[in-house]
């Protein structure tokens, strides 16, 4: 057996850690060091982790040295730690003493080893260094002079970033480190170096000077940027979030969850924004009318009963149109599902939605994620990994970095952190590699365990039946071929988890008498184009009516009420203020399958604002107090109560639904349940692959999301800015 001893202690030597630091933090023995991190390479260049070891004449630097057999180490000698003053008072010649007003203060490494090594008497008197400030960019504060050279953002750049943009230039005591060119630090991963930087060199410029770390406090919770929720740290000061970290372990295999994206850390800001609409109110003939809760949902229910009235003698139907987006947790679909169940004349629509069916979790999910350091093989079909997910991104580049793993394009071209090769922009390809036809056919007979990246916008376009059909044809070829899905956000797997929603129409638009948004952009390119096309008179007049329209979403601009009523042909408007992200708790299923609760964060001061679970069930109480006359079919109602409700939902694990309360519910899980449903063989749609270019549907990774604070962000908007003025985006 092998063994070494740390401090006359006897220890196995595995051959999984190789380096002396790494085995004496596995068991407990703090080592001080700078440029050493876990998740980057070696530097050594620091030399704050020296240690003795046994018939050697000077010390040796612990990061770069590896455990042998029968070694002695010693970490806390006399030797030692007389050469850890001297590597302090050396790195404190040119350090500048303003801790004070250094943001770093209180989480600073220099700080806390320079109170434990340092000297209290100083033996050098020339004058510091000063370094000139380099410009990174929105995010990162630059105060060089206090740079220690650890190279830690260097490396991060080089490795992990992959745009190689932070070097260091100079010699002795004229190195610096910063671009070489005078541009900004332009990568999407950006704000990473603030908290790899163990001083106060880089720190966070949208947020100076606010924060002191016992003054914060932390609560868990997931991004809510992206389609994989990757656990986060909020760190509040005052009921206020002042910073994002990462929740993940840096000992975990699974580090790529260590790194944020830029959107994740910093565009929490734009759901307080100052934009945001607090008060409850009703627009009506040119005027904006404040009311309580109390007297506006008395005034609702008044004008959905006349304008049911109203219809009834028109001898026409009556349809409330429930309007979604991507933003909706899991108990708010289902009480929507349920009301949808109650009343026939309520439809729920969803702006953008899959043309396929999603009965299987495989449709809509990744499969093989966690399994990508057996791949071989990716294929990415019409997806931009560094837009719409930086955390998939870093995990194939950790794996090309490897070595033995080729990475292959279908569609749009972008500029991506690790070498690829595109075959082509036409998707009507991928039915040239079904048949054979291409020389790409080899390579994926012959990898060992090949892996398809699709992109969710793929199930957007006309020929979705065709690809998803020449896909499985793939499969059957290659069966052991892993198909993944990319979701655009978060809470698409949670939709298509229970249904399968309709997109909004010209019919739906016609038909509607109630508009009811919940937590819709009414900006968003689908509306748009549906507007325009009735100010072209599209739409035929005698069929279009007045509607009513109520709006519940947390961000508006007050001066646009009157336009968008005469624009969707509107006489009243109501606004429901409702809670952001981290206000209420919620359920959300990720793009893995796994179901993640978030609670509440942040503490309202405001009560005006109700969650959207409250204003869901406020909603069915107004329907439950009107006898509609437009009930057409008269099928008898399923009403039961929360025991029941409660029982139905056993098995998607949601426990925490107030008591006491009514519901409306049809127990639709045993039909639409994955778990319940066997793969039969059924006659597939049959679509021909159209010849287009595959369109990625992000065109801006700051304010270009399907999630609705960024762009309302201000540090969001600006970095935006200061990236299109060398290029639109990071394609090319």
């Amino acid at each position: 057996m092998k063994y070494f001893y740390i401090n006359n202690k006897k220890y196995k030597l595995s051959s999984n850690i190789h380096s002396i630091i790494a085995y004496c933090e596995n068991l407990g023995i703090t080592i001080p060091h700078f440029c050493y991190h876990k998740k980057l390479s070696i530097a050594g260049n620091c030399r704050m982790c020296l240690i003795e070891v046994k018939n050697s004449p000077k010390p040796i630097v612990a990061c770069s040295m590896s455990v042998t057999n029968k070694m002695e180490i010693y970490t806390d000698s006399p030797l030692v730690k007389k050469a850890r003053e001297n590597v302090i008072e050396f790195l404190l010649l040119n350090h500048p003493l303003d801790c004070p007003v250094c943001d770093q203060g209180g989480e600073c490494d220099l700080q806390d080893q320079a109170f434990y090594f340092g000297s209290t008497q100083k033996r050098f008197y020339n004058y510091k260094r000063i370094v000139t400030n380099k410009n990174l960019g929105v995010l990162i504060k630059t105060v060089m002079t206090r740079c220690i050279h650890c190279t830690r953002c260097v490396r991060f750049s080089n490795e992990i970033a992959g745009t190689s943009e932070l070097g260091v230039f100079g010699r002795g005591m004229t190195s610096e480190i910063g671009t070489y060119l005078n541009k900004n630090f332009s990568s999407e991963l950006s704000g990473n170096v603030i908290d790899i930087c163990p001083v106060g060199a880089l720190t966070s410029k949208p947020y100076p000077f606010v924060k002191r770390s016992w003054e914060l406090k932390v609560v868990k919770s997931f991004d809510f940027t992206d389609s994989f929720g990757i656990n986060i740290l909020i760190y509040l000061k005052d009921n206020l979030i002042v910073k994002v970290l990462s929740n993940s372990n840096i000992d975990s295999q699974d580090f790529q969850n260590y790194w944020l994206s830029d959107k994740t850390r910093f565009s929490f800001n734009g759901m307080f924004s100052p934009e945001r609409i607090t008060e409850t109110f009703l627009v009506f003939k040119k005027s904006i009318i404040k009311k309580t809760w109390k007297n506006l949902i008395k005034e609702l229910v008044l004008n959905i009963y006349f304008y049911d009235q109203l219809k009834k003698h028109l001898f026409k139907k009556f349809h409330i149109t429930l309007l979604i987006n991507t933003e909706i947790s899991f108990e708010i679909m289902l009480i929507l599902i349920g009301l949808k169940k109650q009343y026939n004349f309520i439809q729920i629509r969803k702006l953008d939605t899959y043309k396929i069916k999603t009965n299987l979790e495989s449709s809509f999910t990744t499969n093989s994620i966690n399994d990508i350091k057996f791949n071989d093989f990716c294929c990415l079909l019409n997806v931009n990994l560094r837009y719409e997910n930086s955390y998939f991104n870093i995990k194939l580049r950790q794996r090309y970095l490897k070595g033995n793993f080729k990475v292959l394009t279908l569609g749009s071209n972008f500029n991506n952190t690790y070498p690829f090769k595109t075959l082509g922009f036409n998707i009507n390809l991928l039915k040239n590699i079904a048949e054979g036809n291409n020389t790409i056919c080899q390579e994926i007979i012959t990898a060992r365990k090949p892996l398809v990246v699709l992109g969710s916008s793929l199930f957007n376009r006309n020929d979705t039946y065709g690809i998803t059909n020449t896909l499985d044809l793939l499969k059957k070829i290659k069966p052991i071929l892993a198909l993944n899905t990319l979701n655009v956000s978060l809470t698409e797997s949670t939709i298509s988890y229970i249904t399968k929603l309709k997109e909004y129409s010209s019919i739906d638009y016609n038909m509607s008498s109630v508009l009811y948004l919940i937590n819709i952009n009414l900006k968003t390119s689908k509306l748009n184009n549906l507007i325009k096309v009735k100010l072209l008179h599209y739409y035929n007049k005698n069929i279009v009516f007045k509607k009513i329209m109520i709006q519940q979403n947390n961000s508006f601009f007050l001066n646009n009420y009157f336009k968008v009523m005469k624009e969707y042909d509107s006489y009243i408007f109501y606004n429901l203020p409702n809670k952001v992200f981290f206000e209420e708790s919620a359920i959300m299923l990720t793009n893995e399958g796994i179901l993640k609760k978030k609670i509440k964060i942040v503490k309202n001061n405001n009560t005006i604002e109700k969650s959207n679970w409250s204003l869901i069930r406020n909603f069915f109480n107004i329907l439950s107090k009107i006898n509609f006359l437009n009930d057409i079919n008269k099928y008898k109602k399923v009403v039961c109560l929360y025991k029941k409700f409660r029982s139905n939902l056993h098995i998607l694990k949601i426990f925490y639904f107030p008591k006491k309360t009514k519901f409306i519910f049809d127990s639709y899980l045993k039909v639409n349940d994955p778990l319940m449903i066997s793969q039969q063989k059924y006659s597939k749609k049959k679509t021909p692959i159209l010849k287009t270019k595959g369109y990625f549907w992000i065109e801006d990774f700051f304010i270009g999301g399907k999630d609705s604070y960024s762009k309302l962000s201000t540090i969001m908007i600006k970095c935006s800015k200061k990236l299109r003025i060398t290029s639109t985006n990071f394609m090319l």
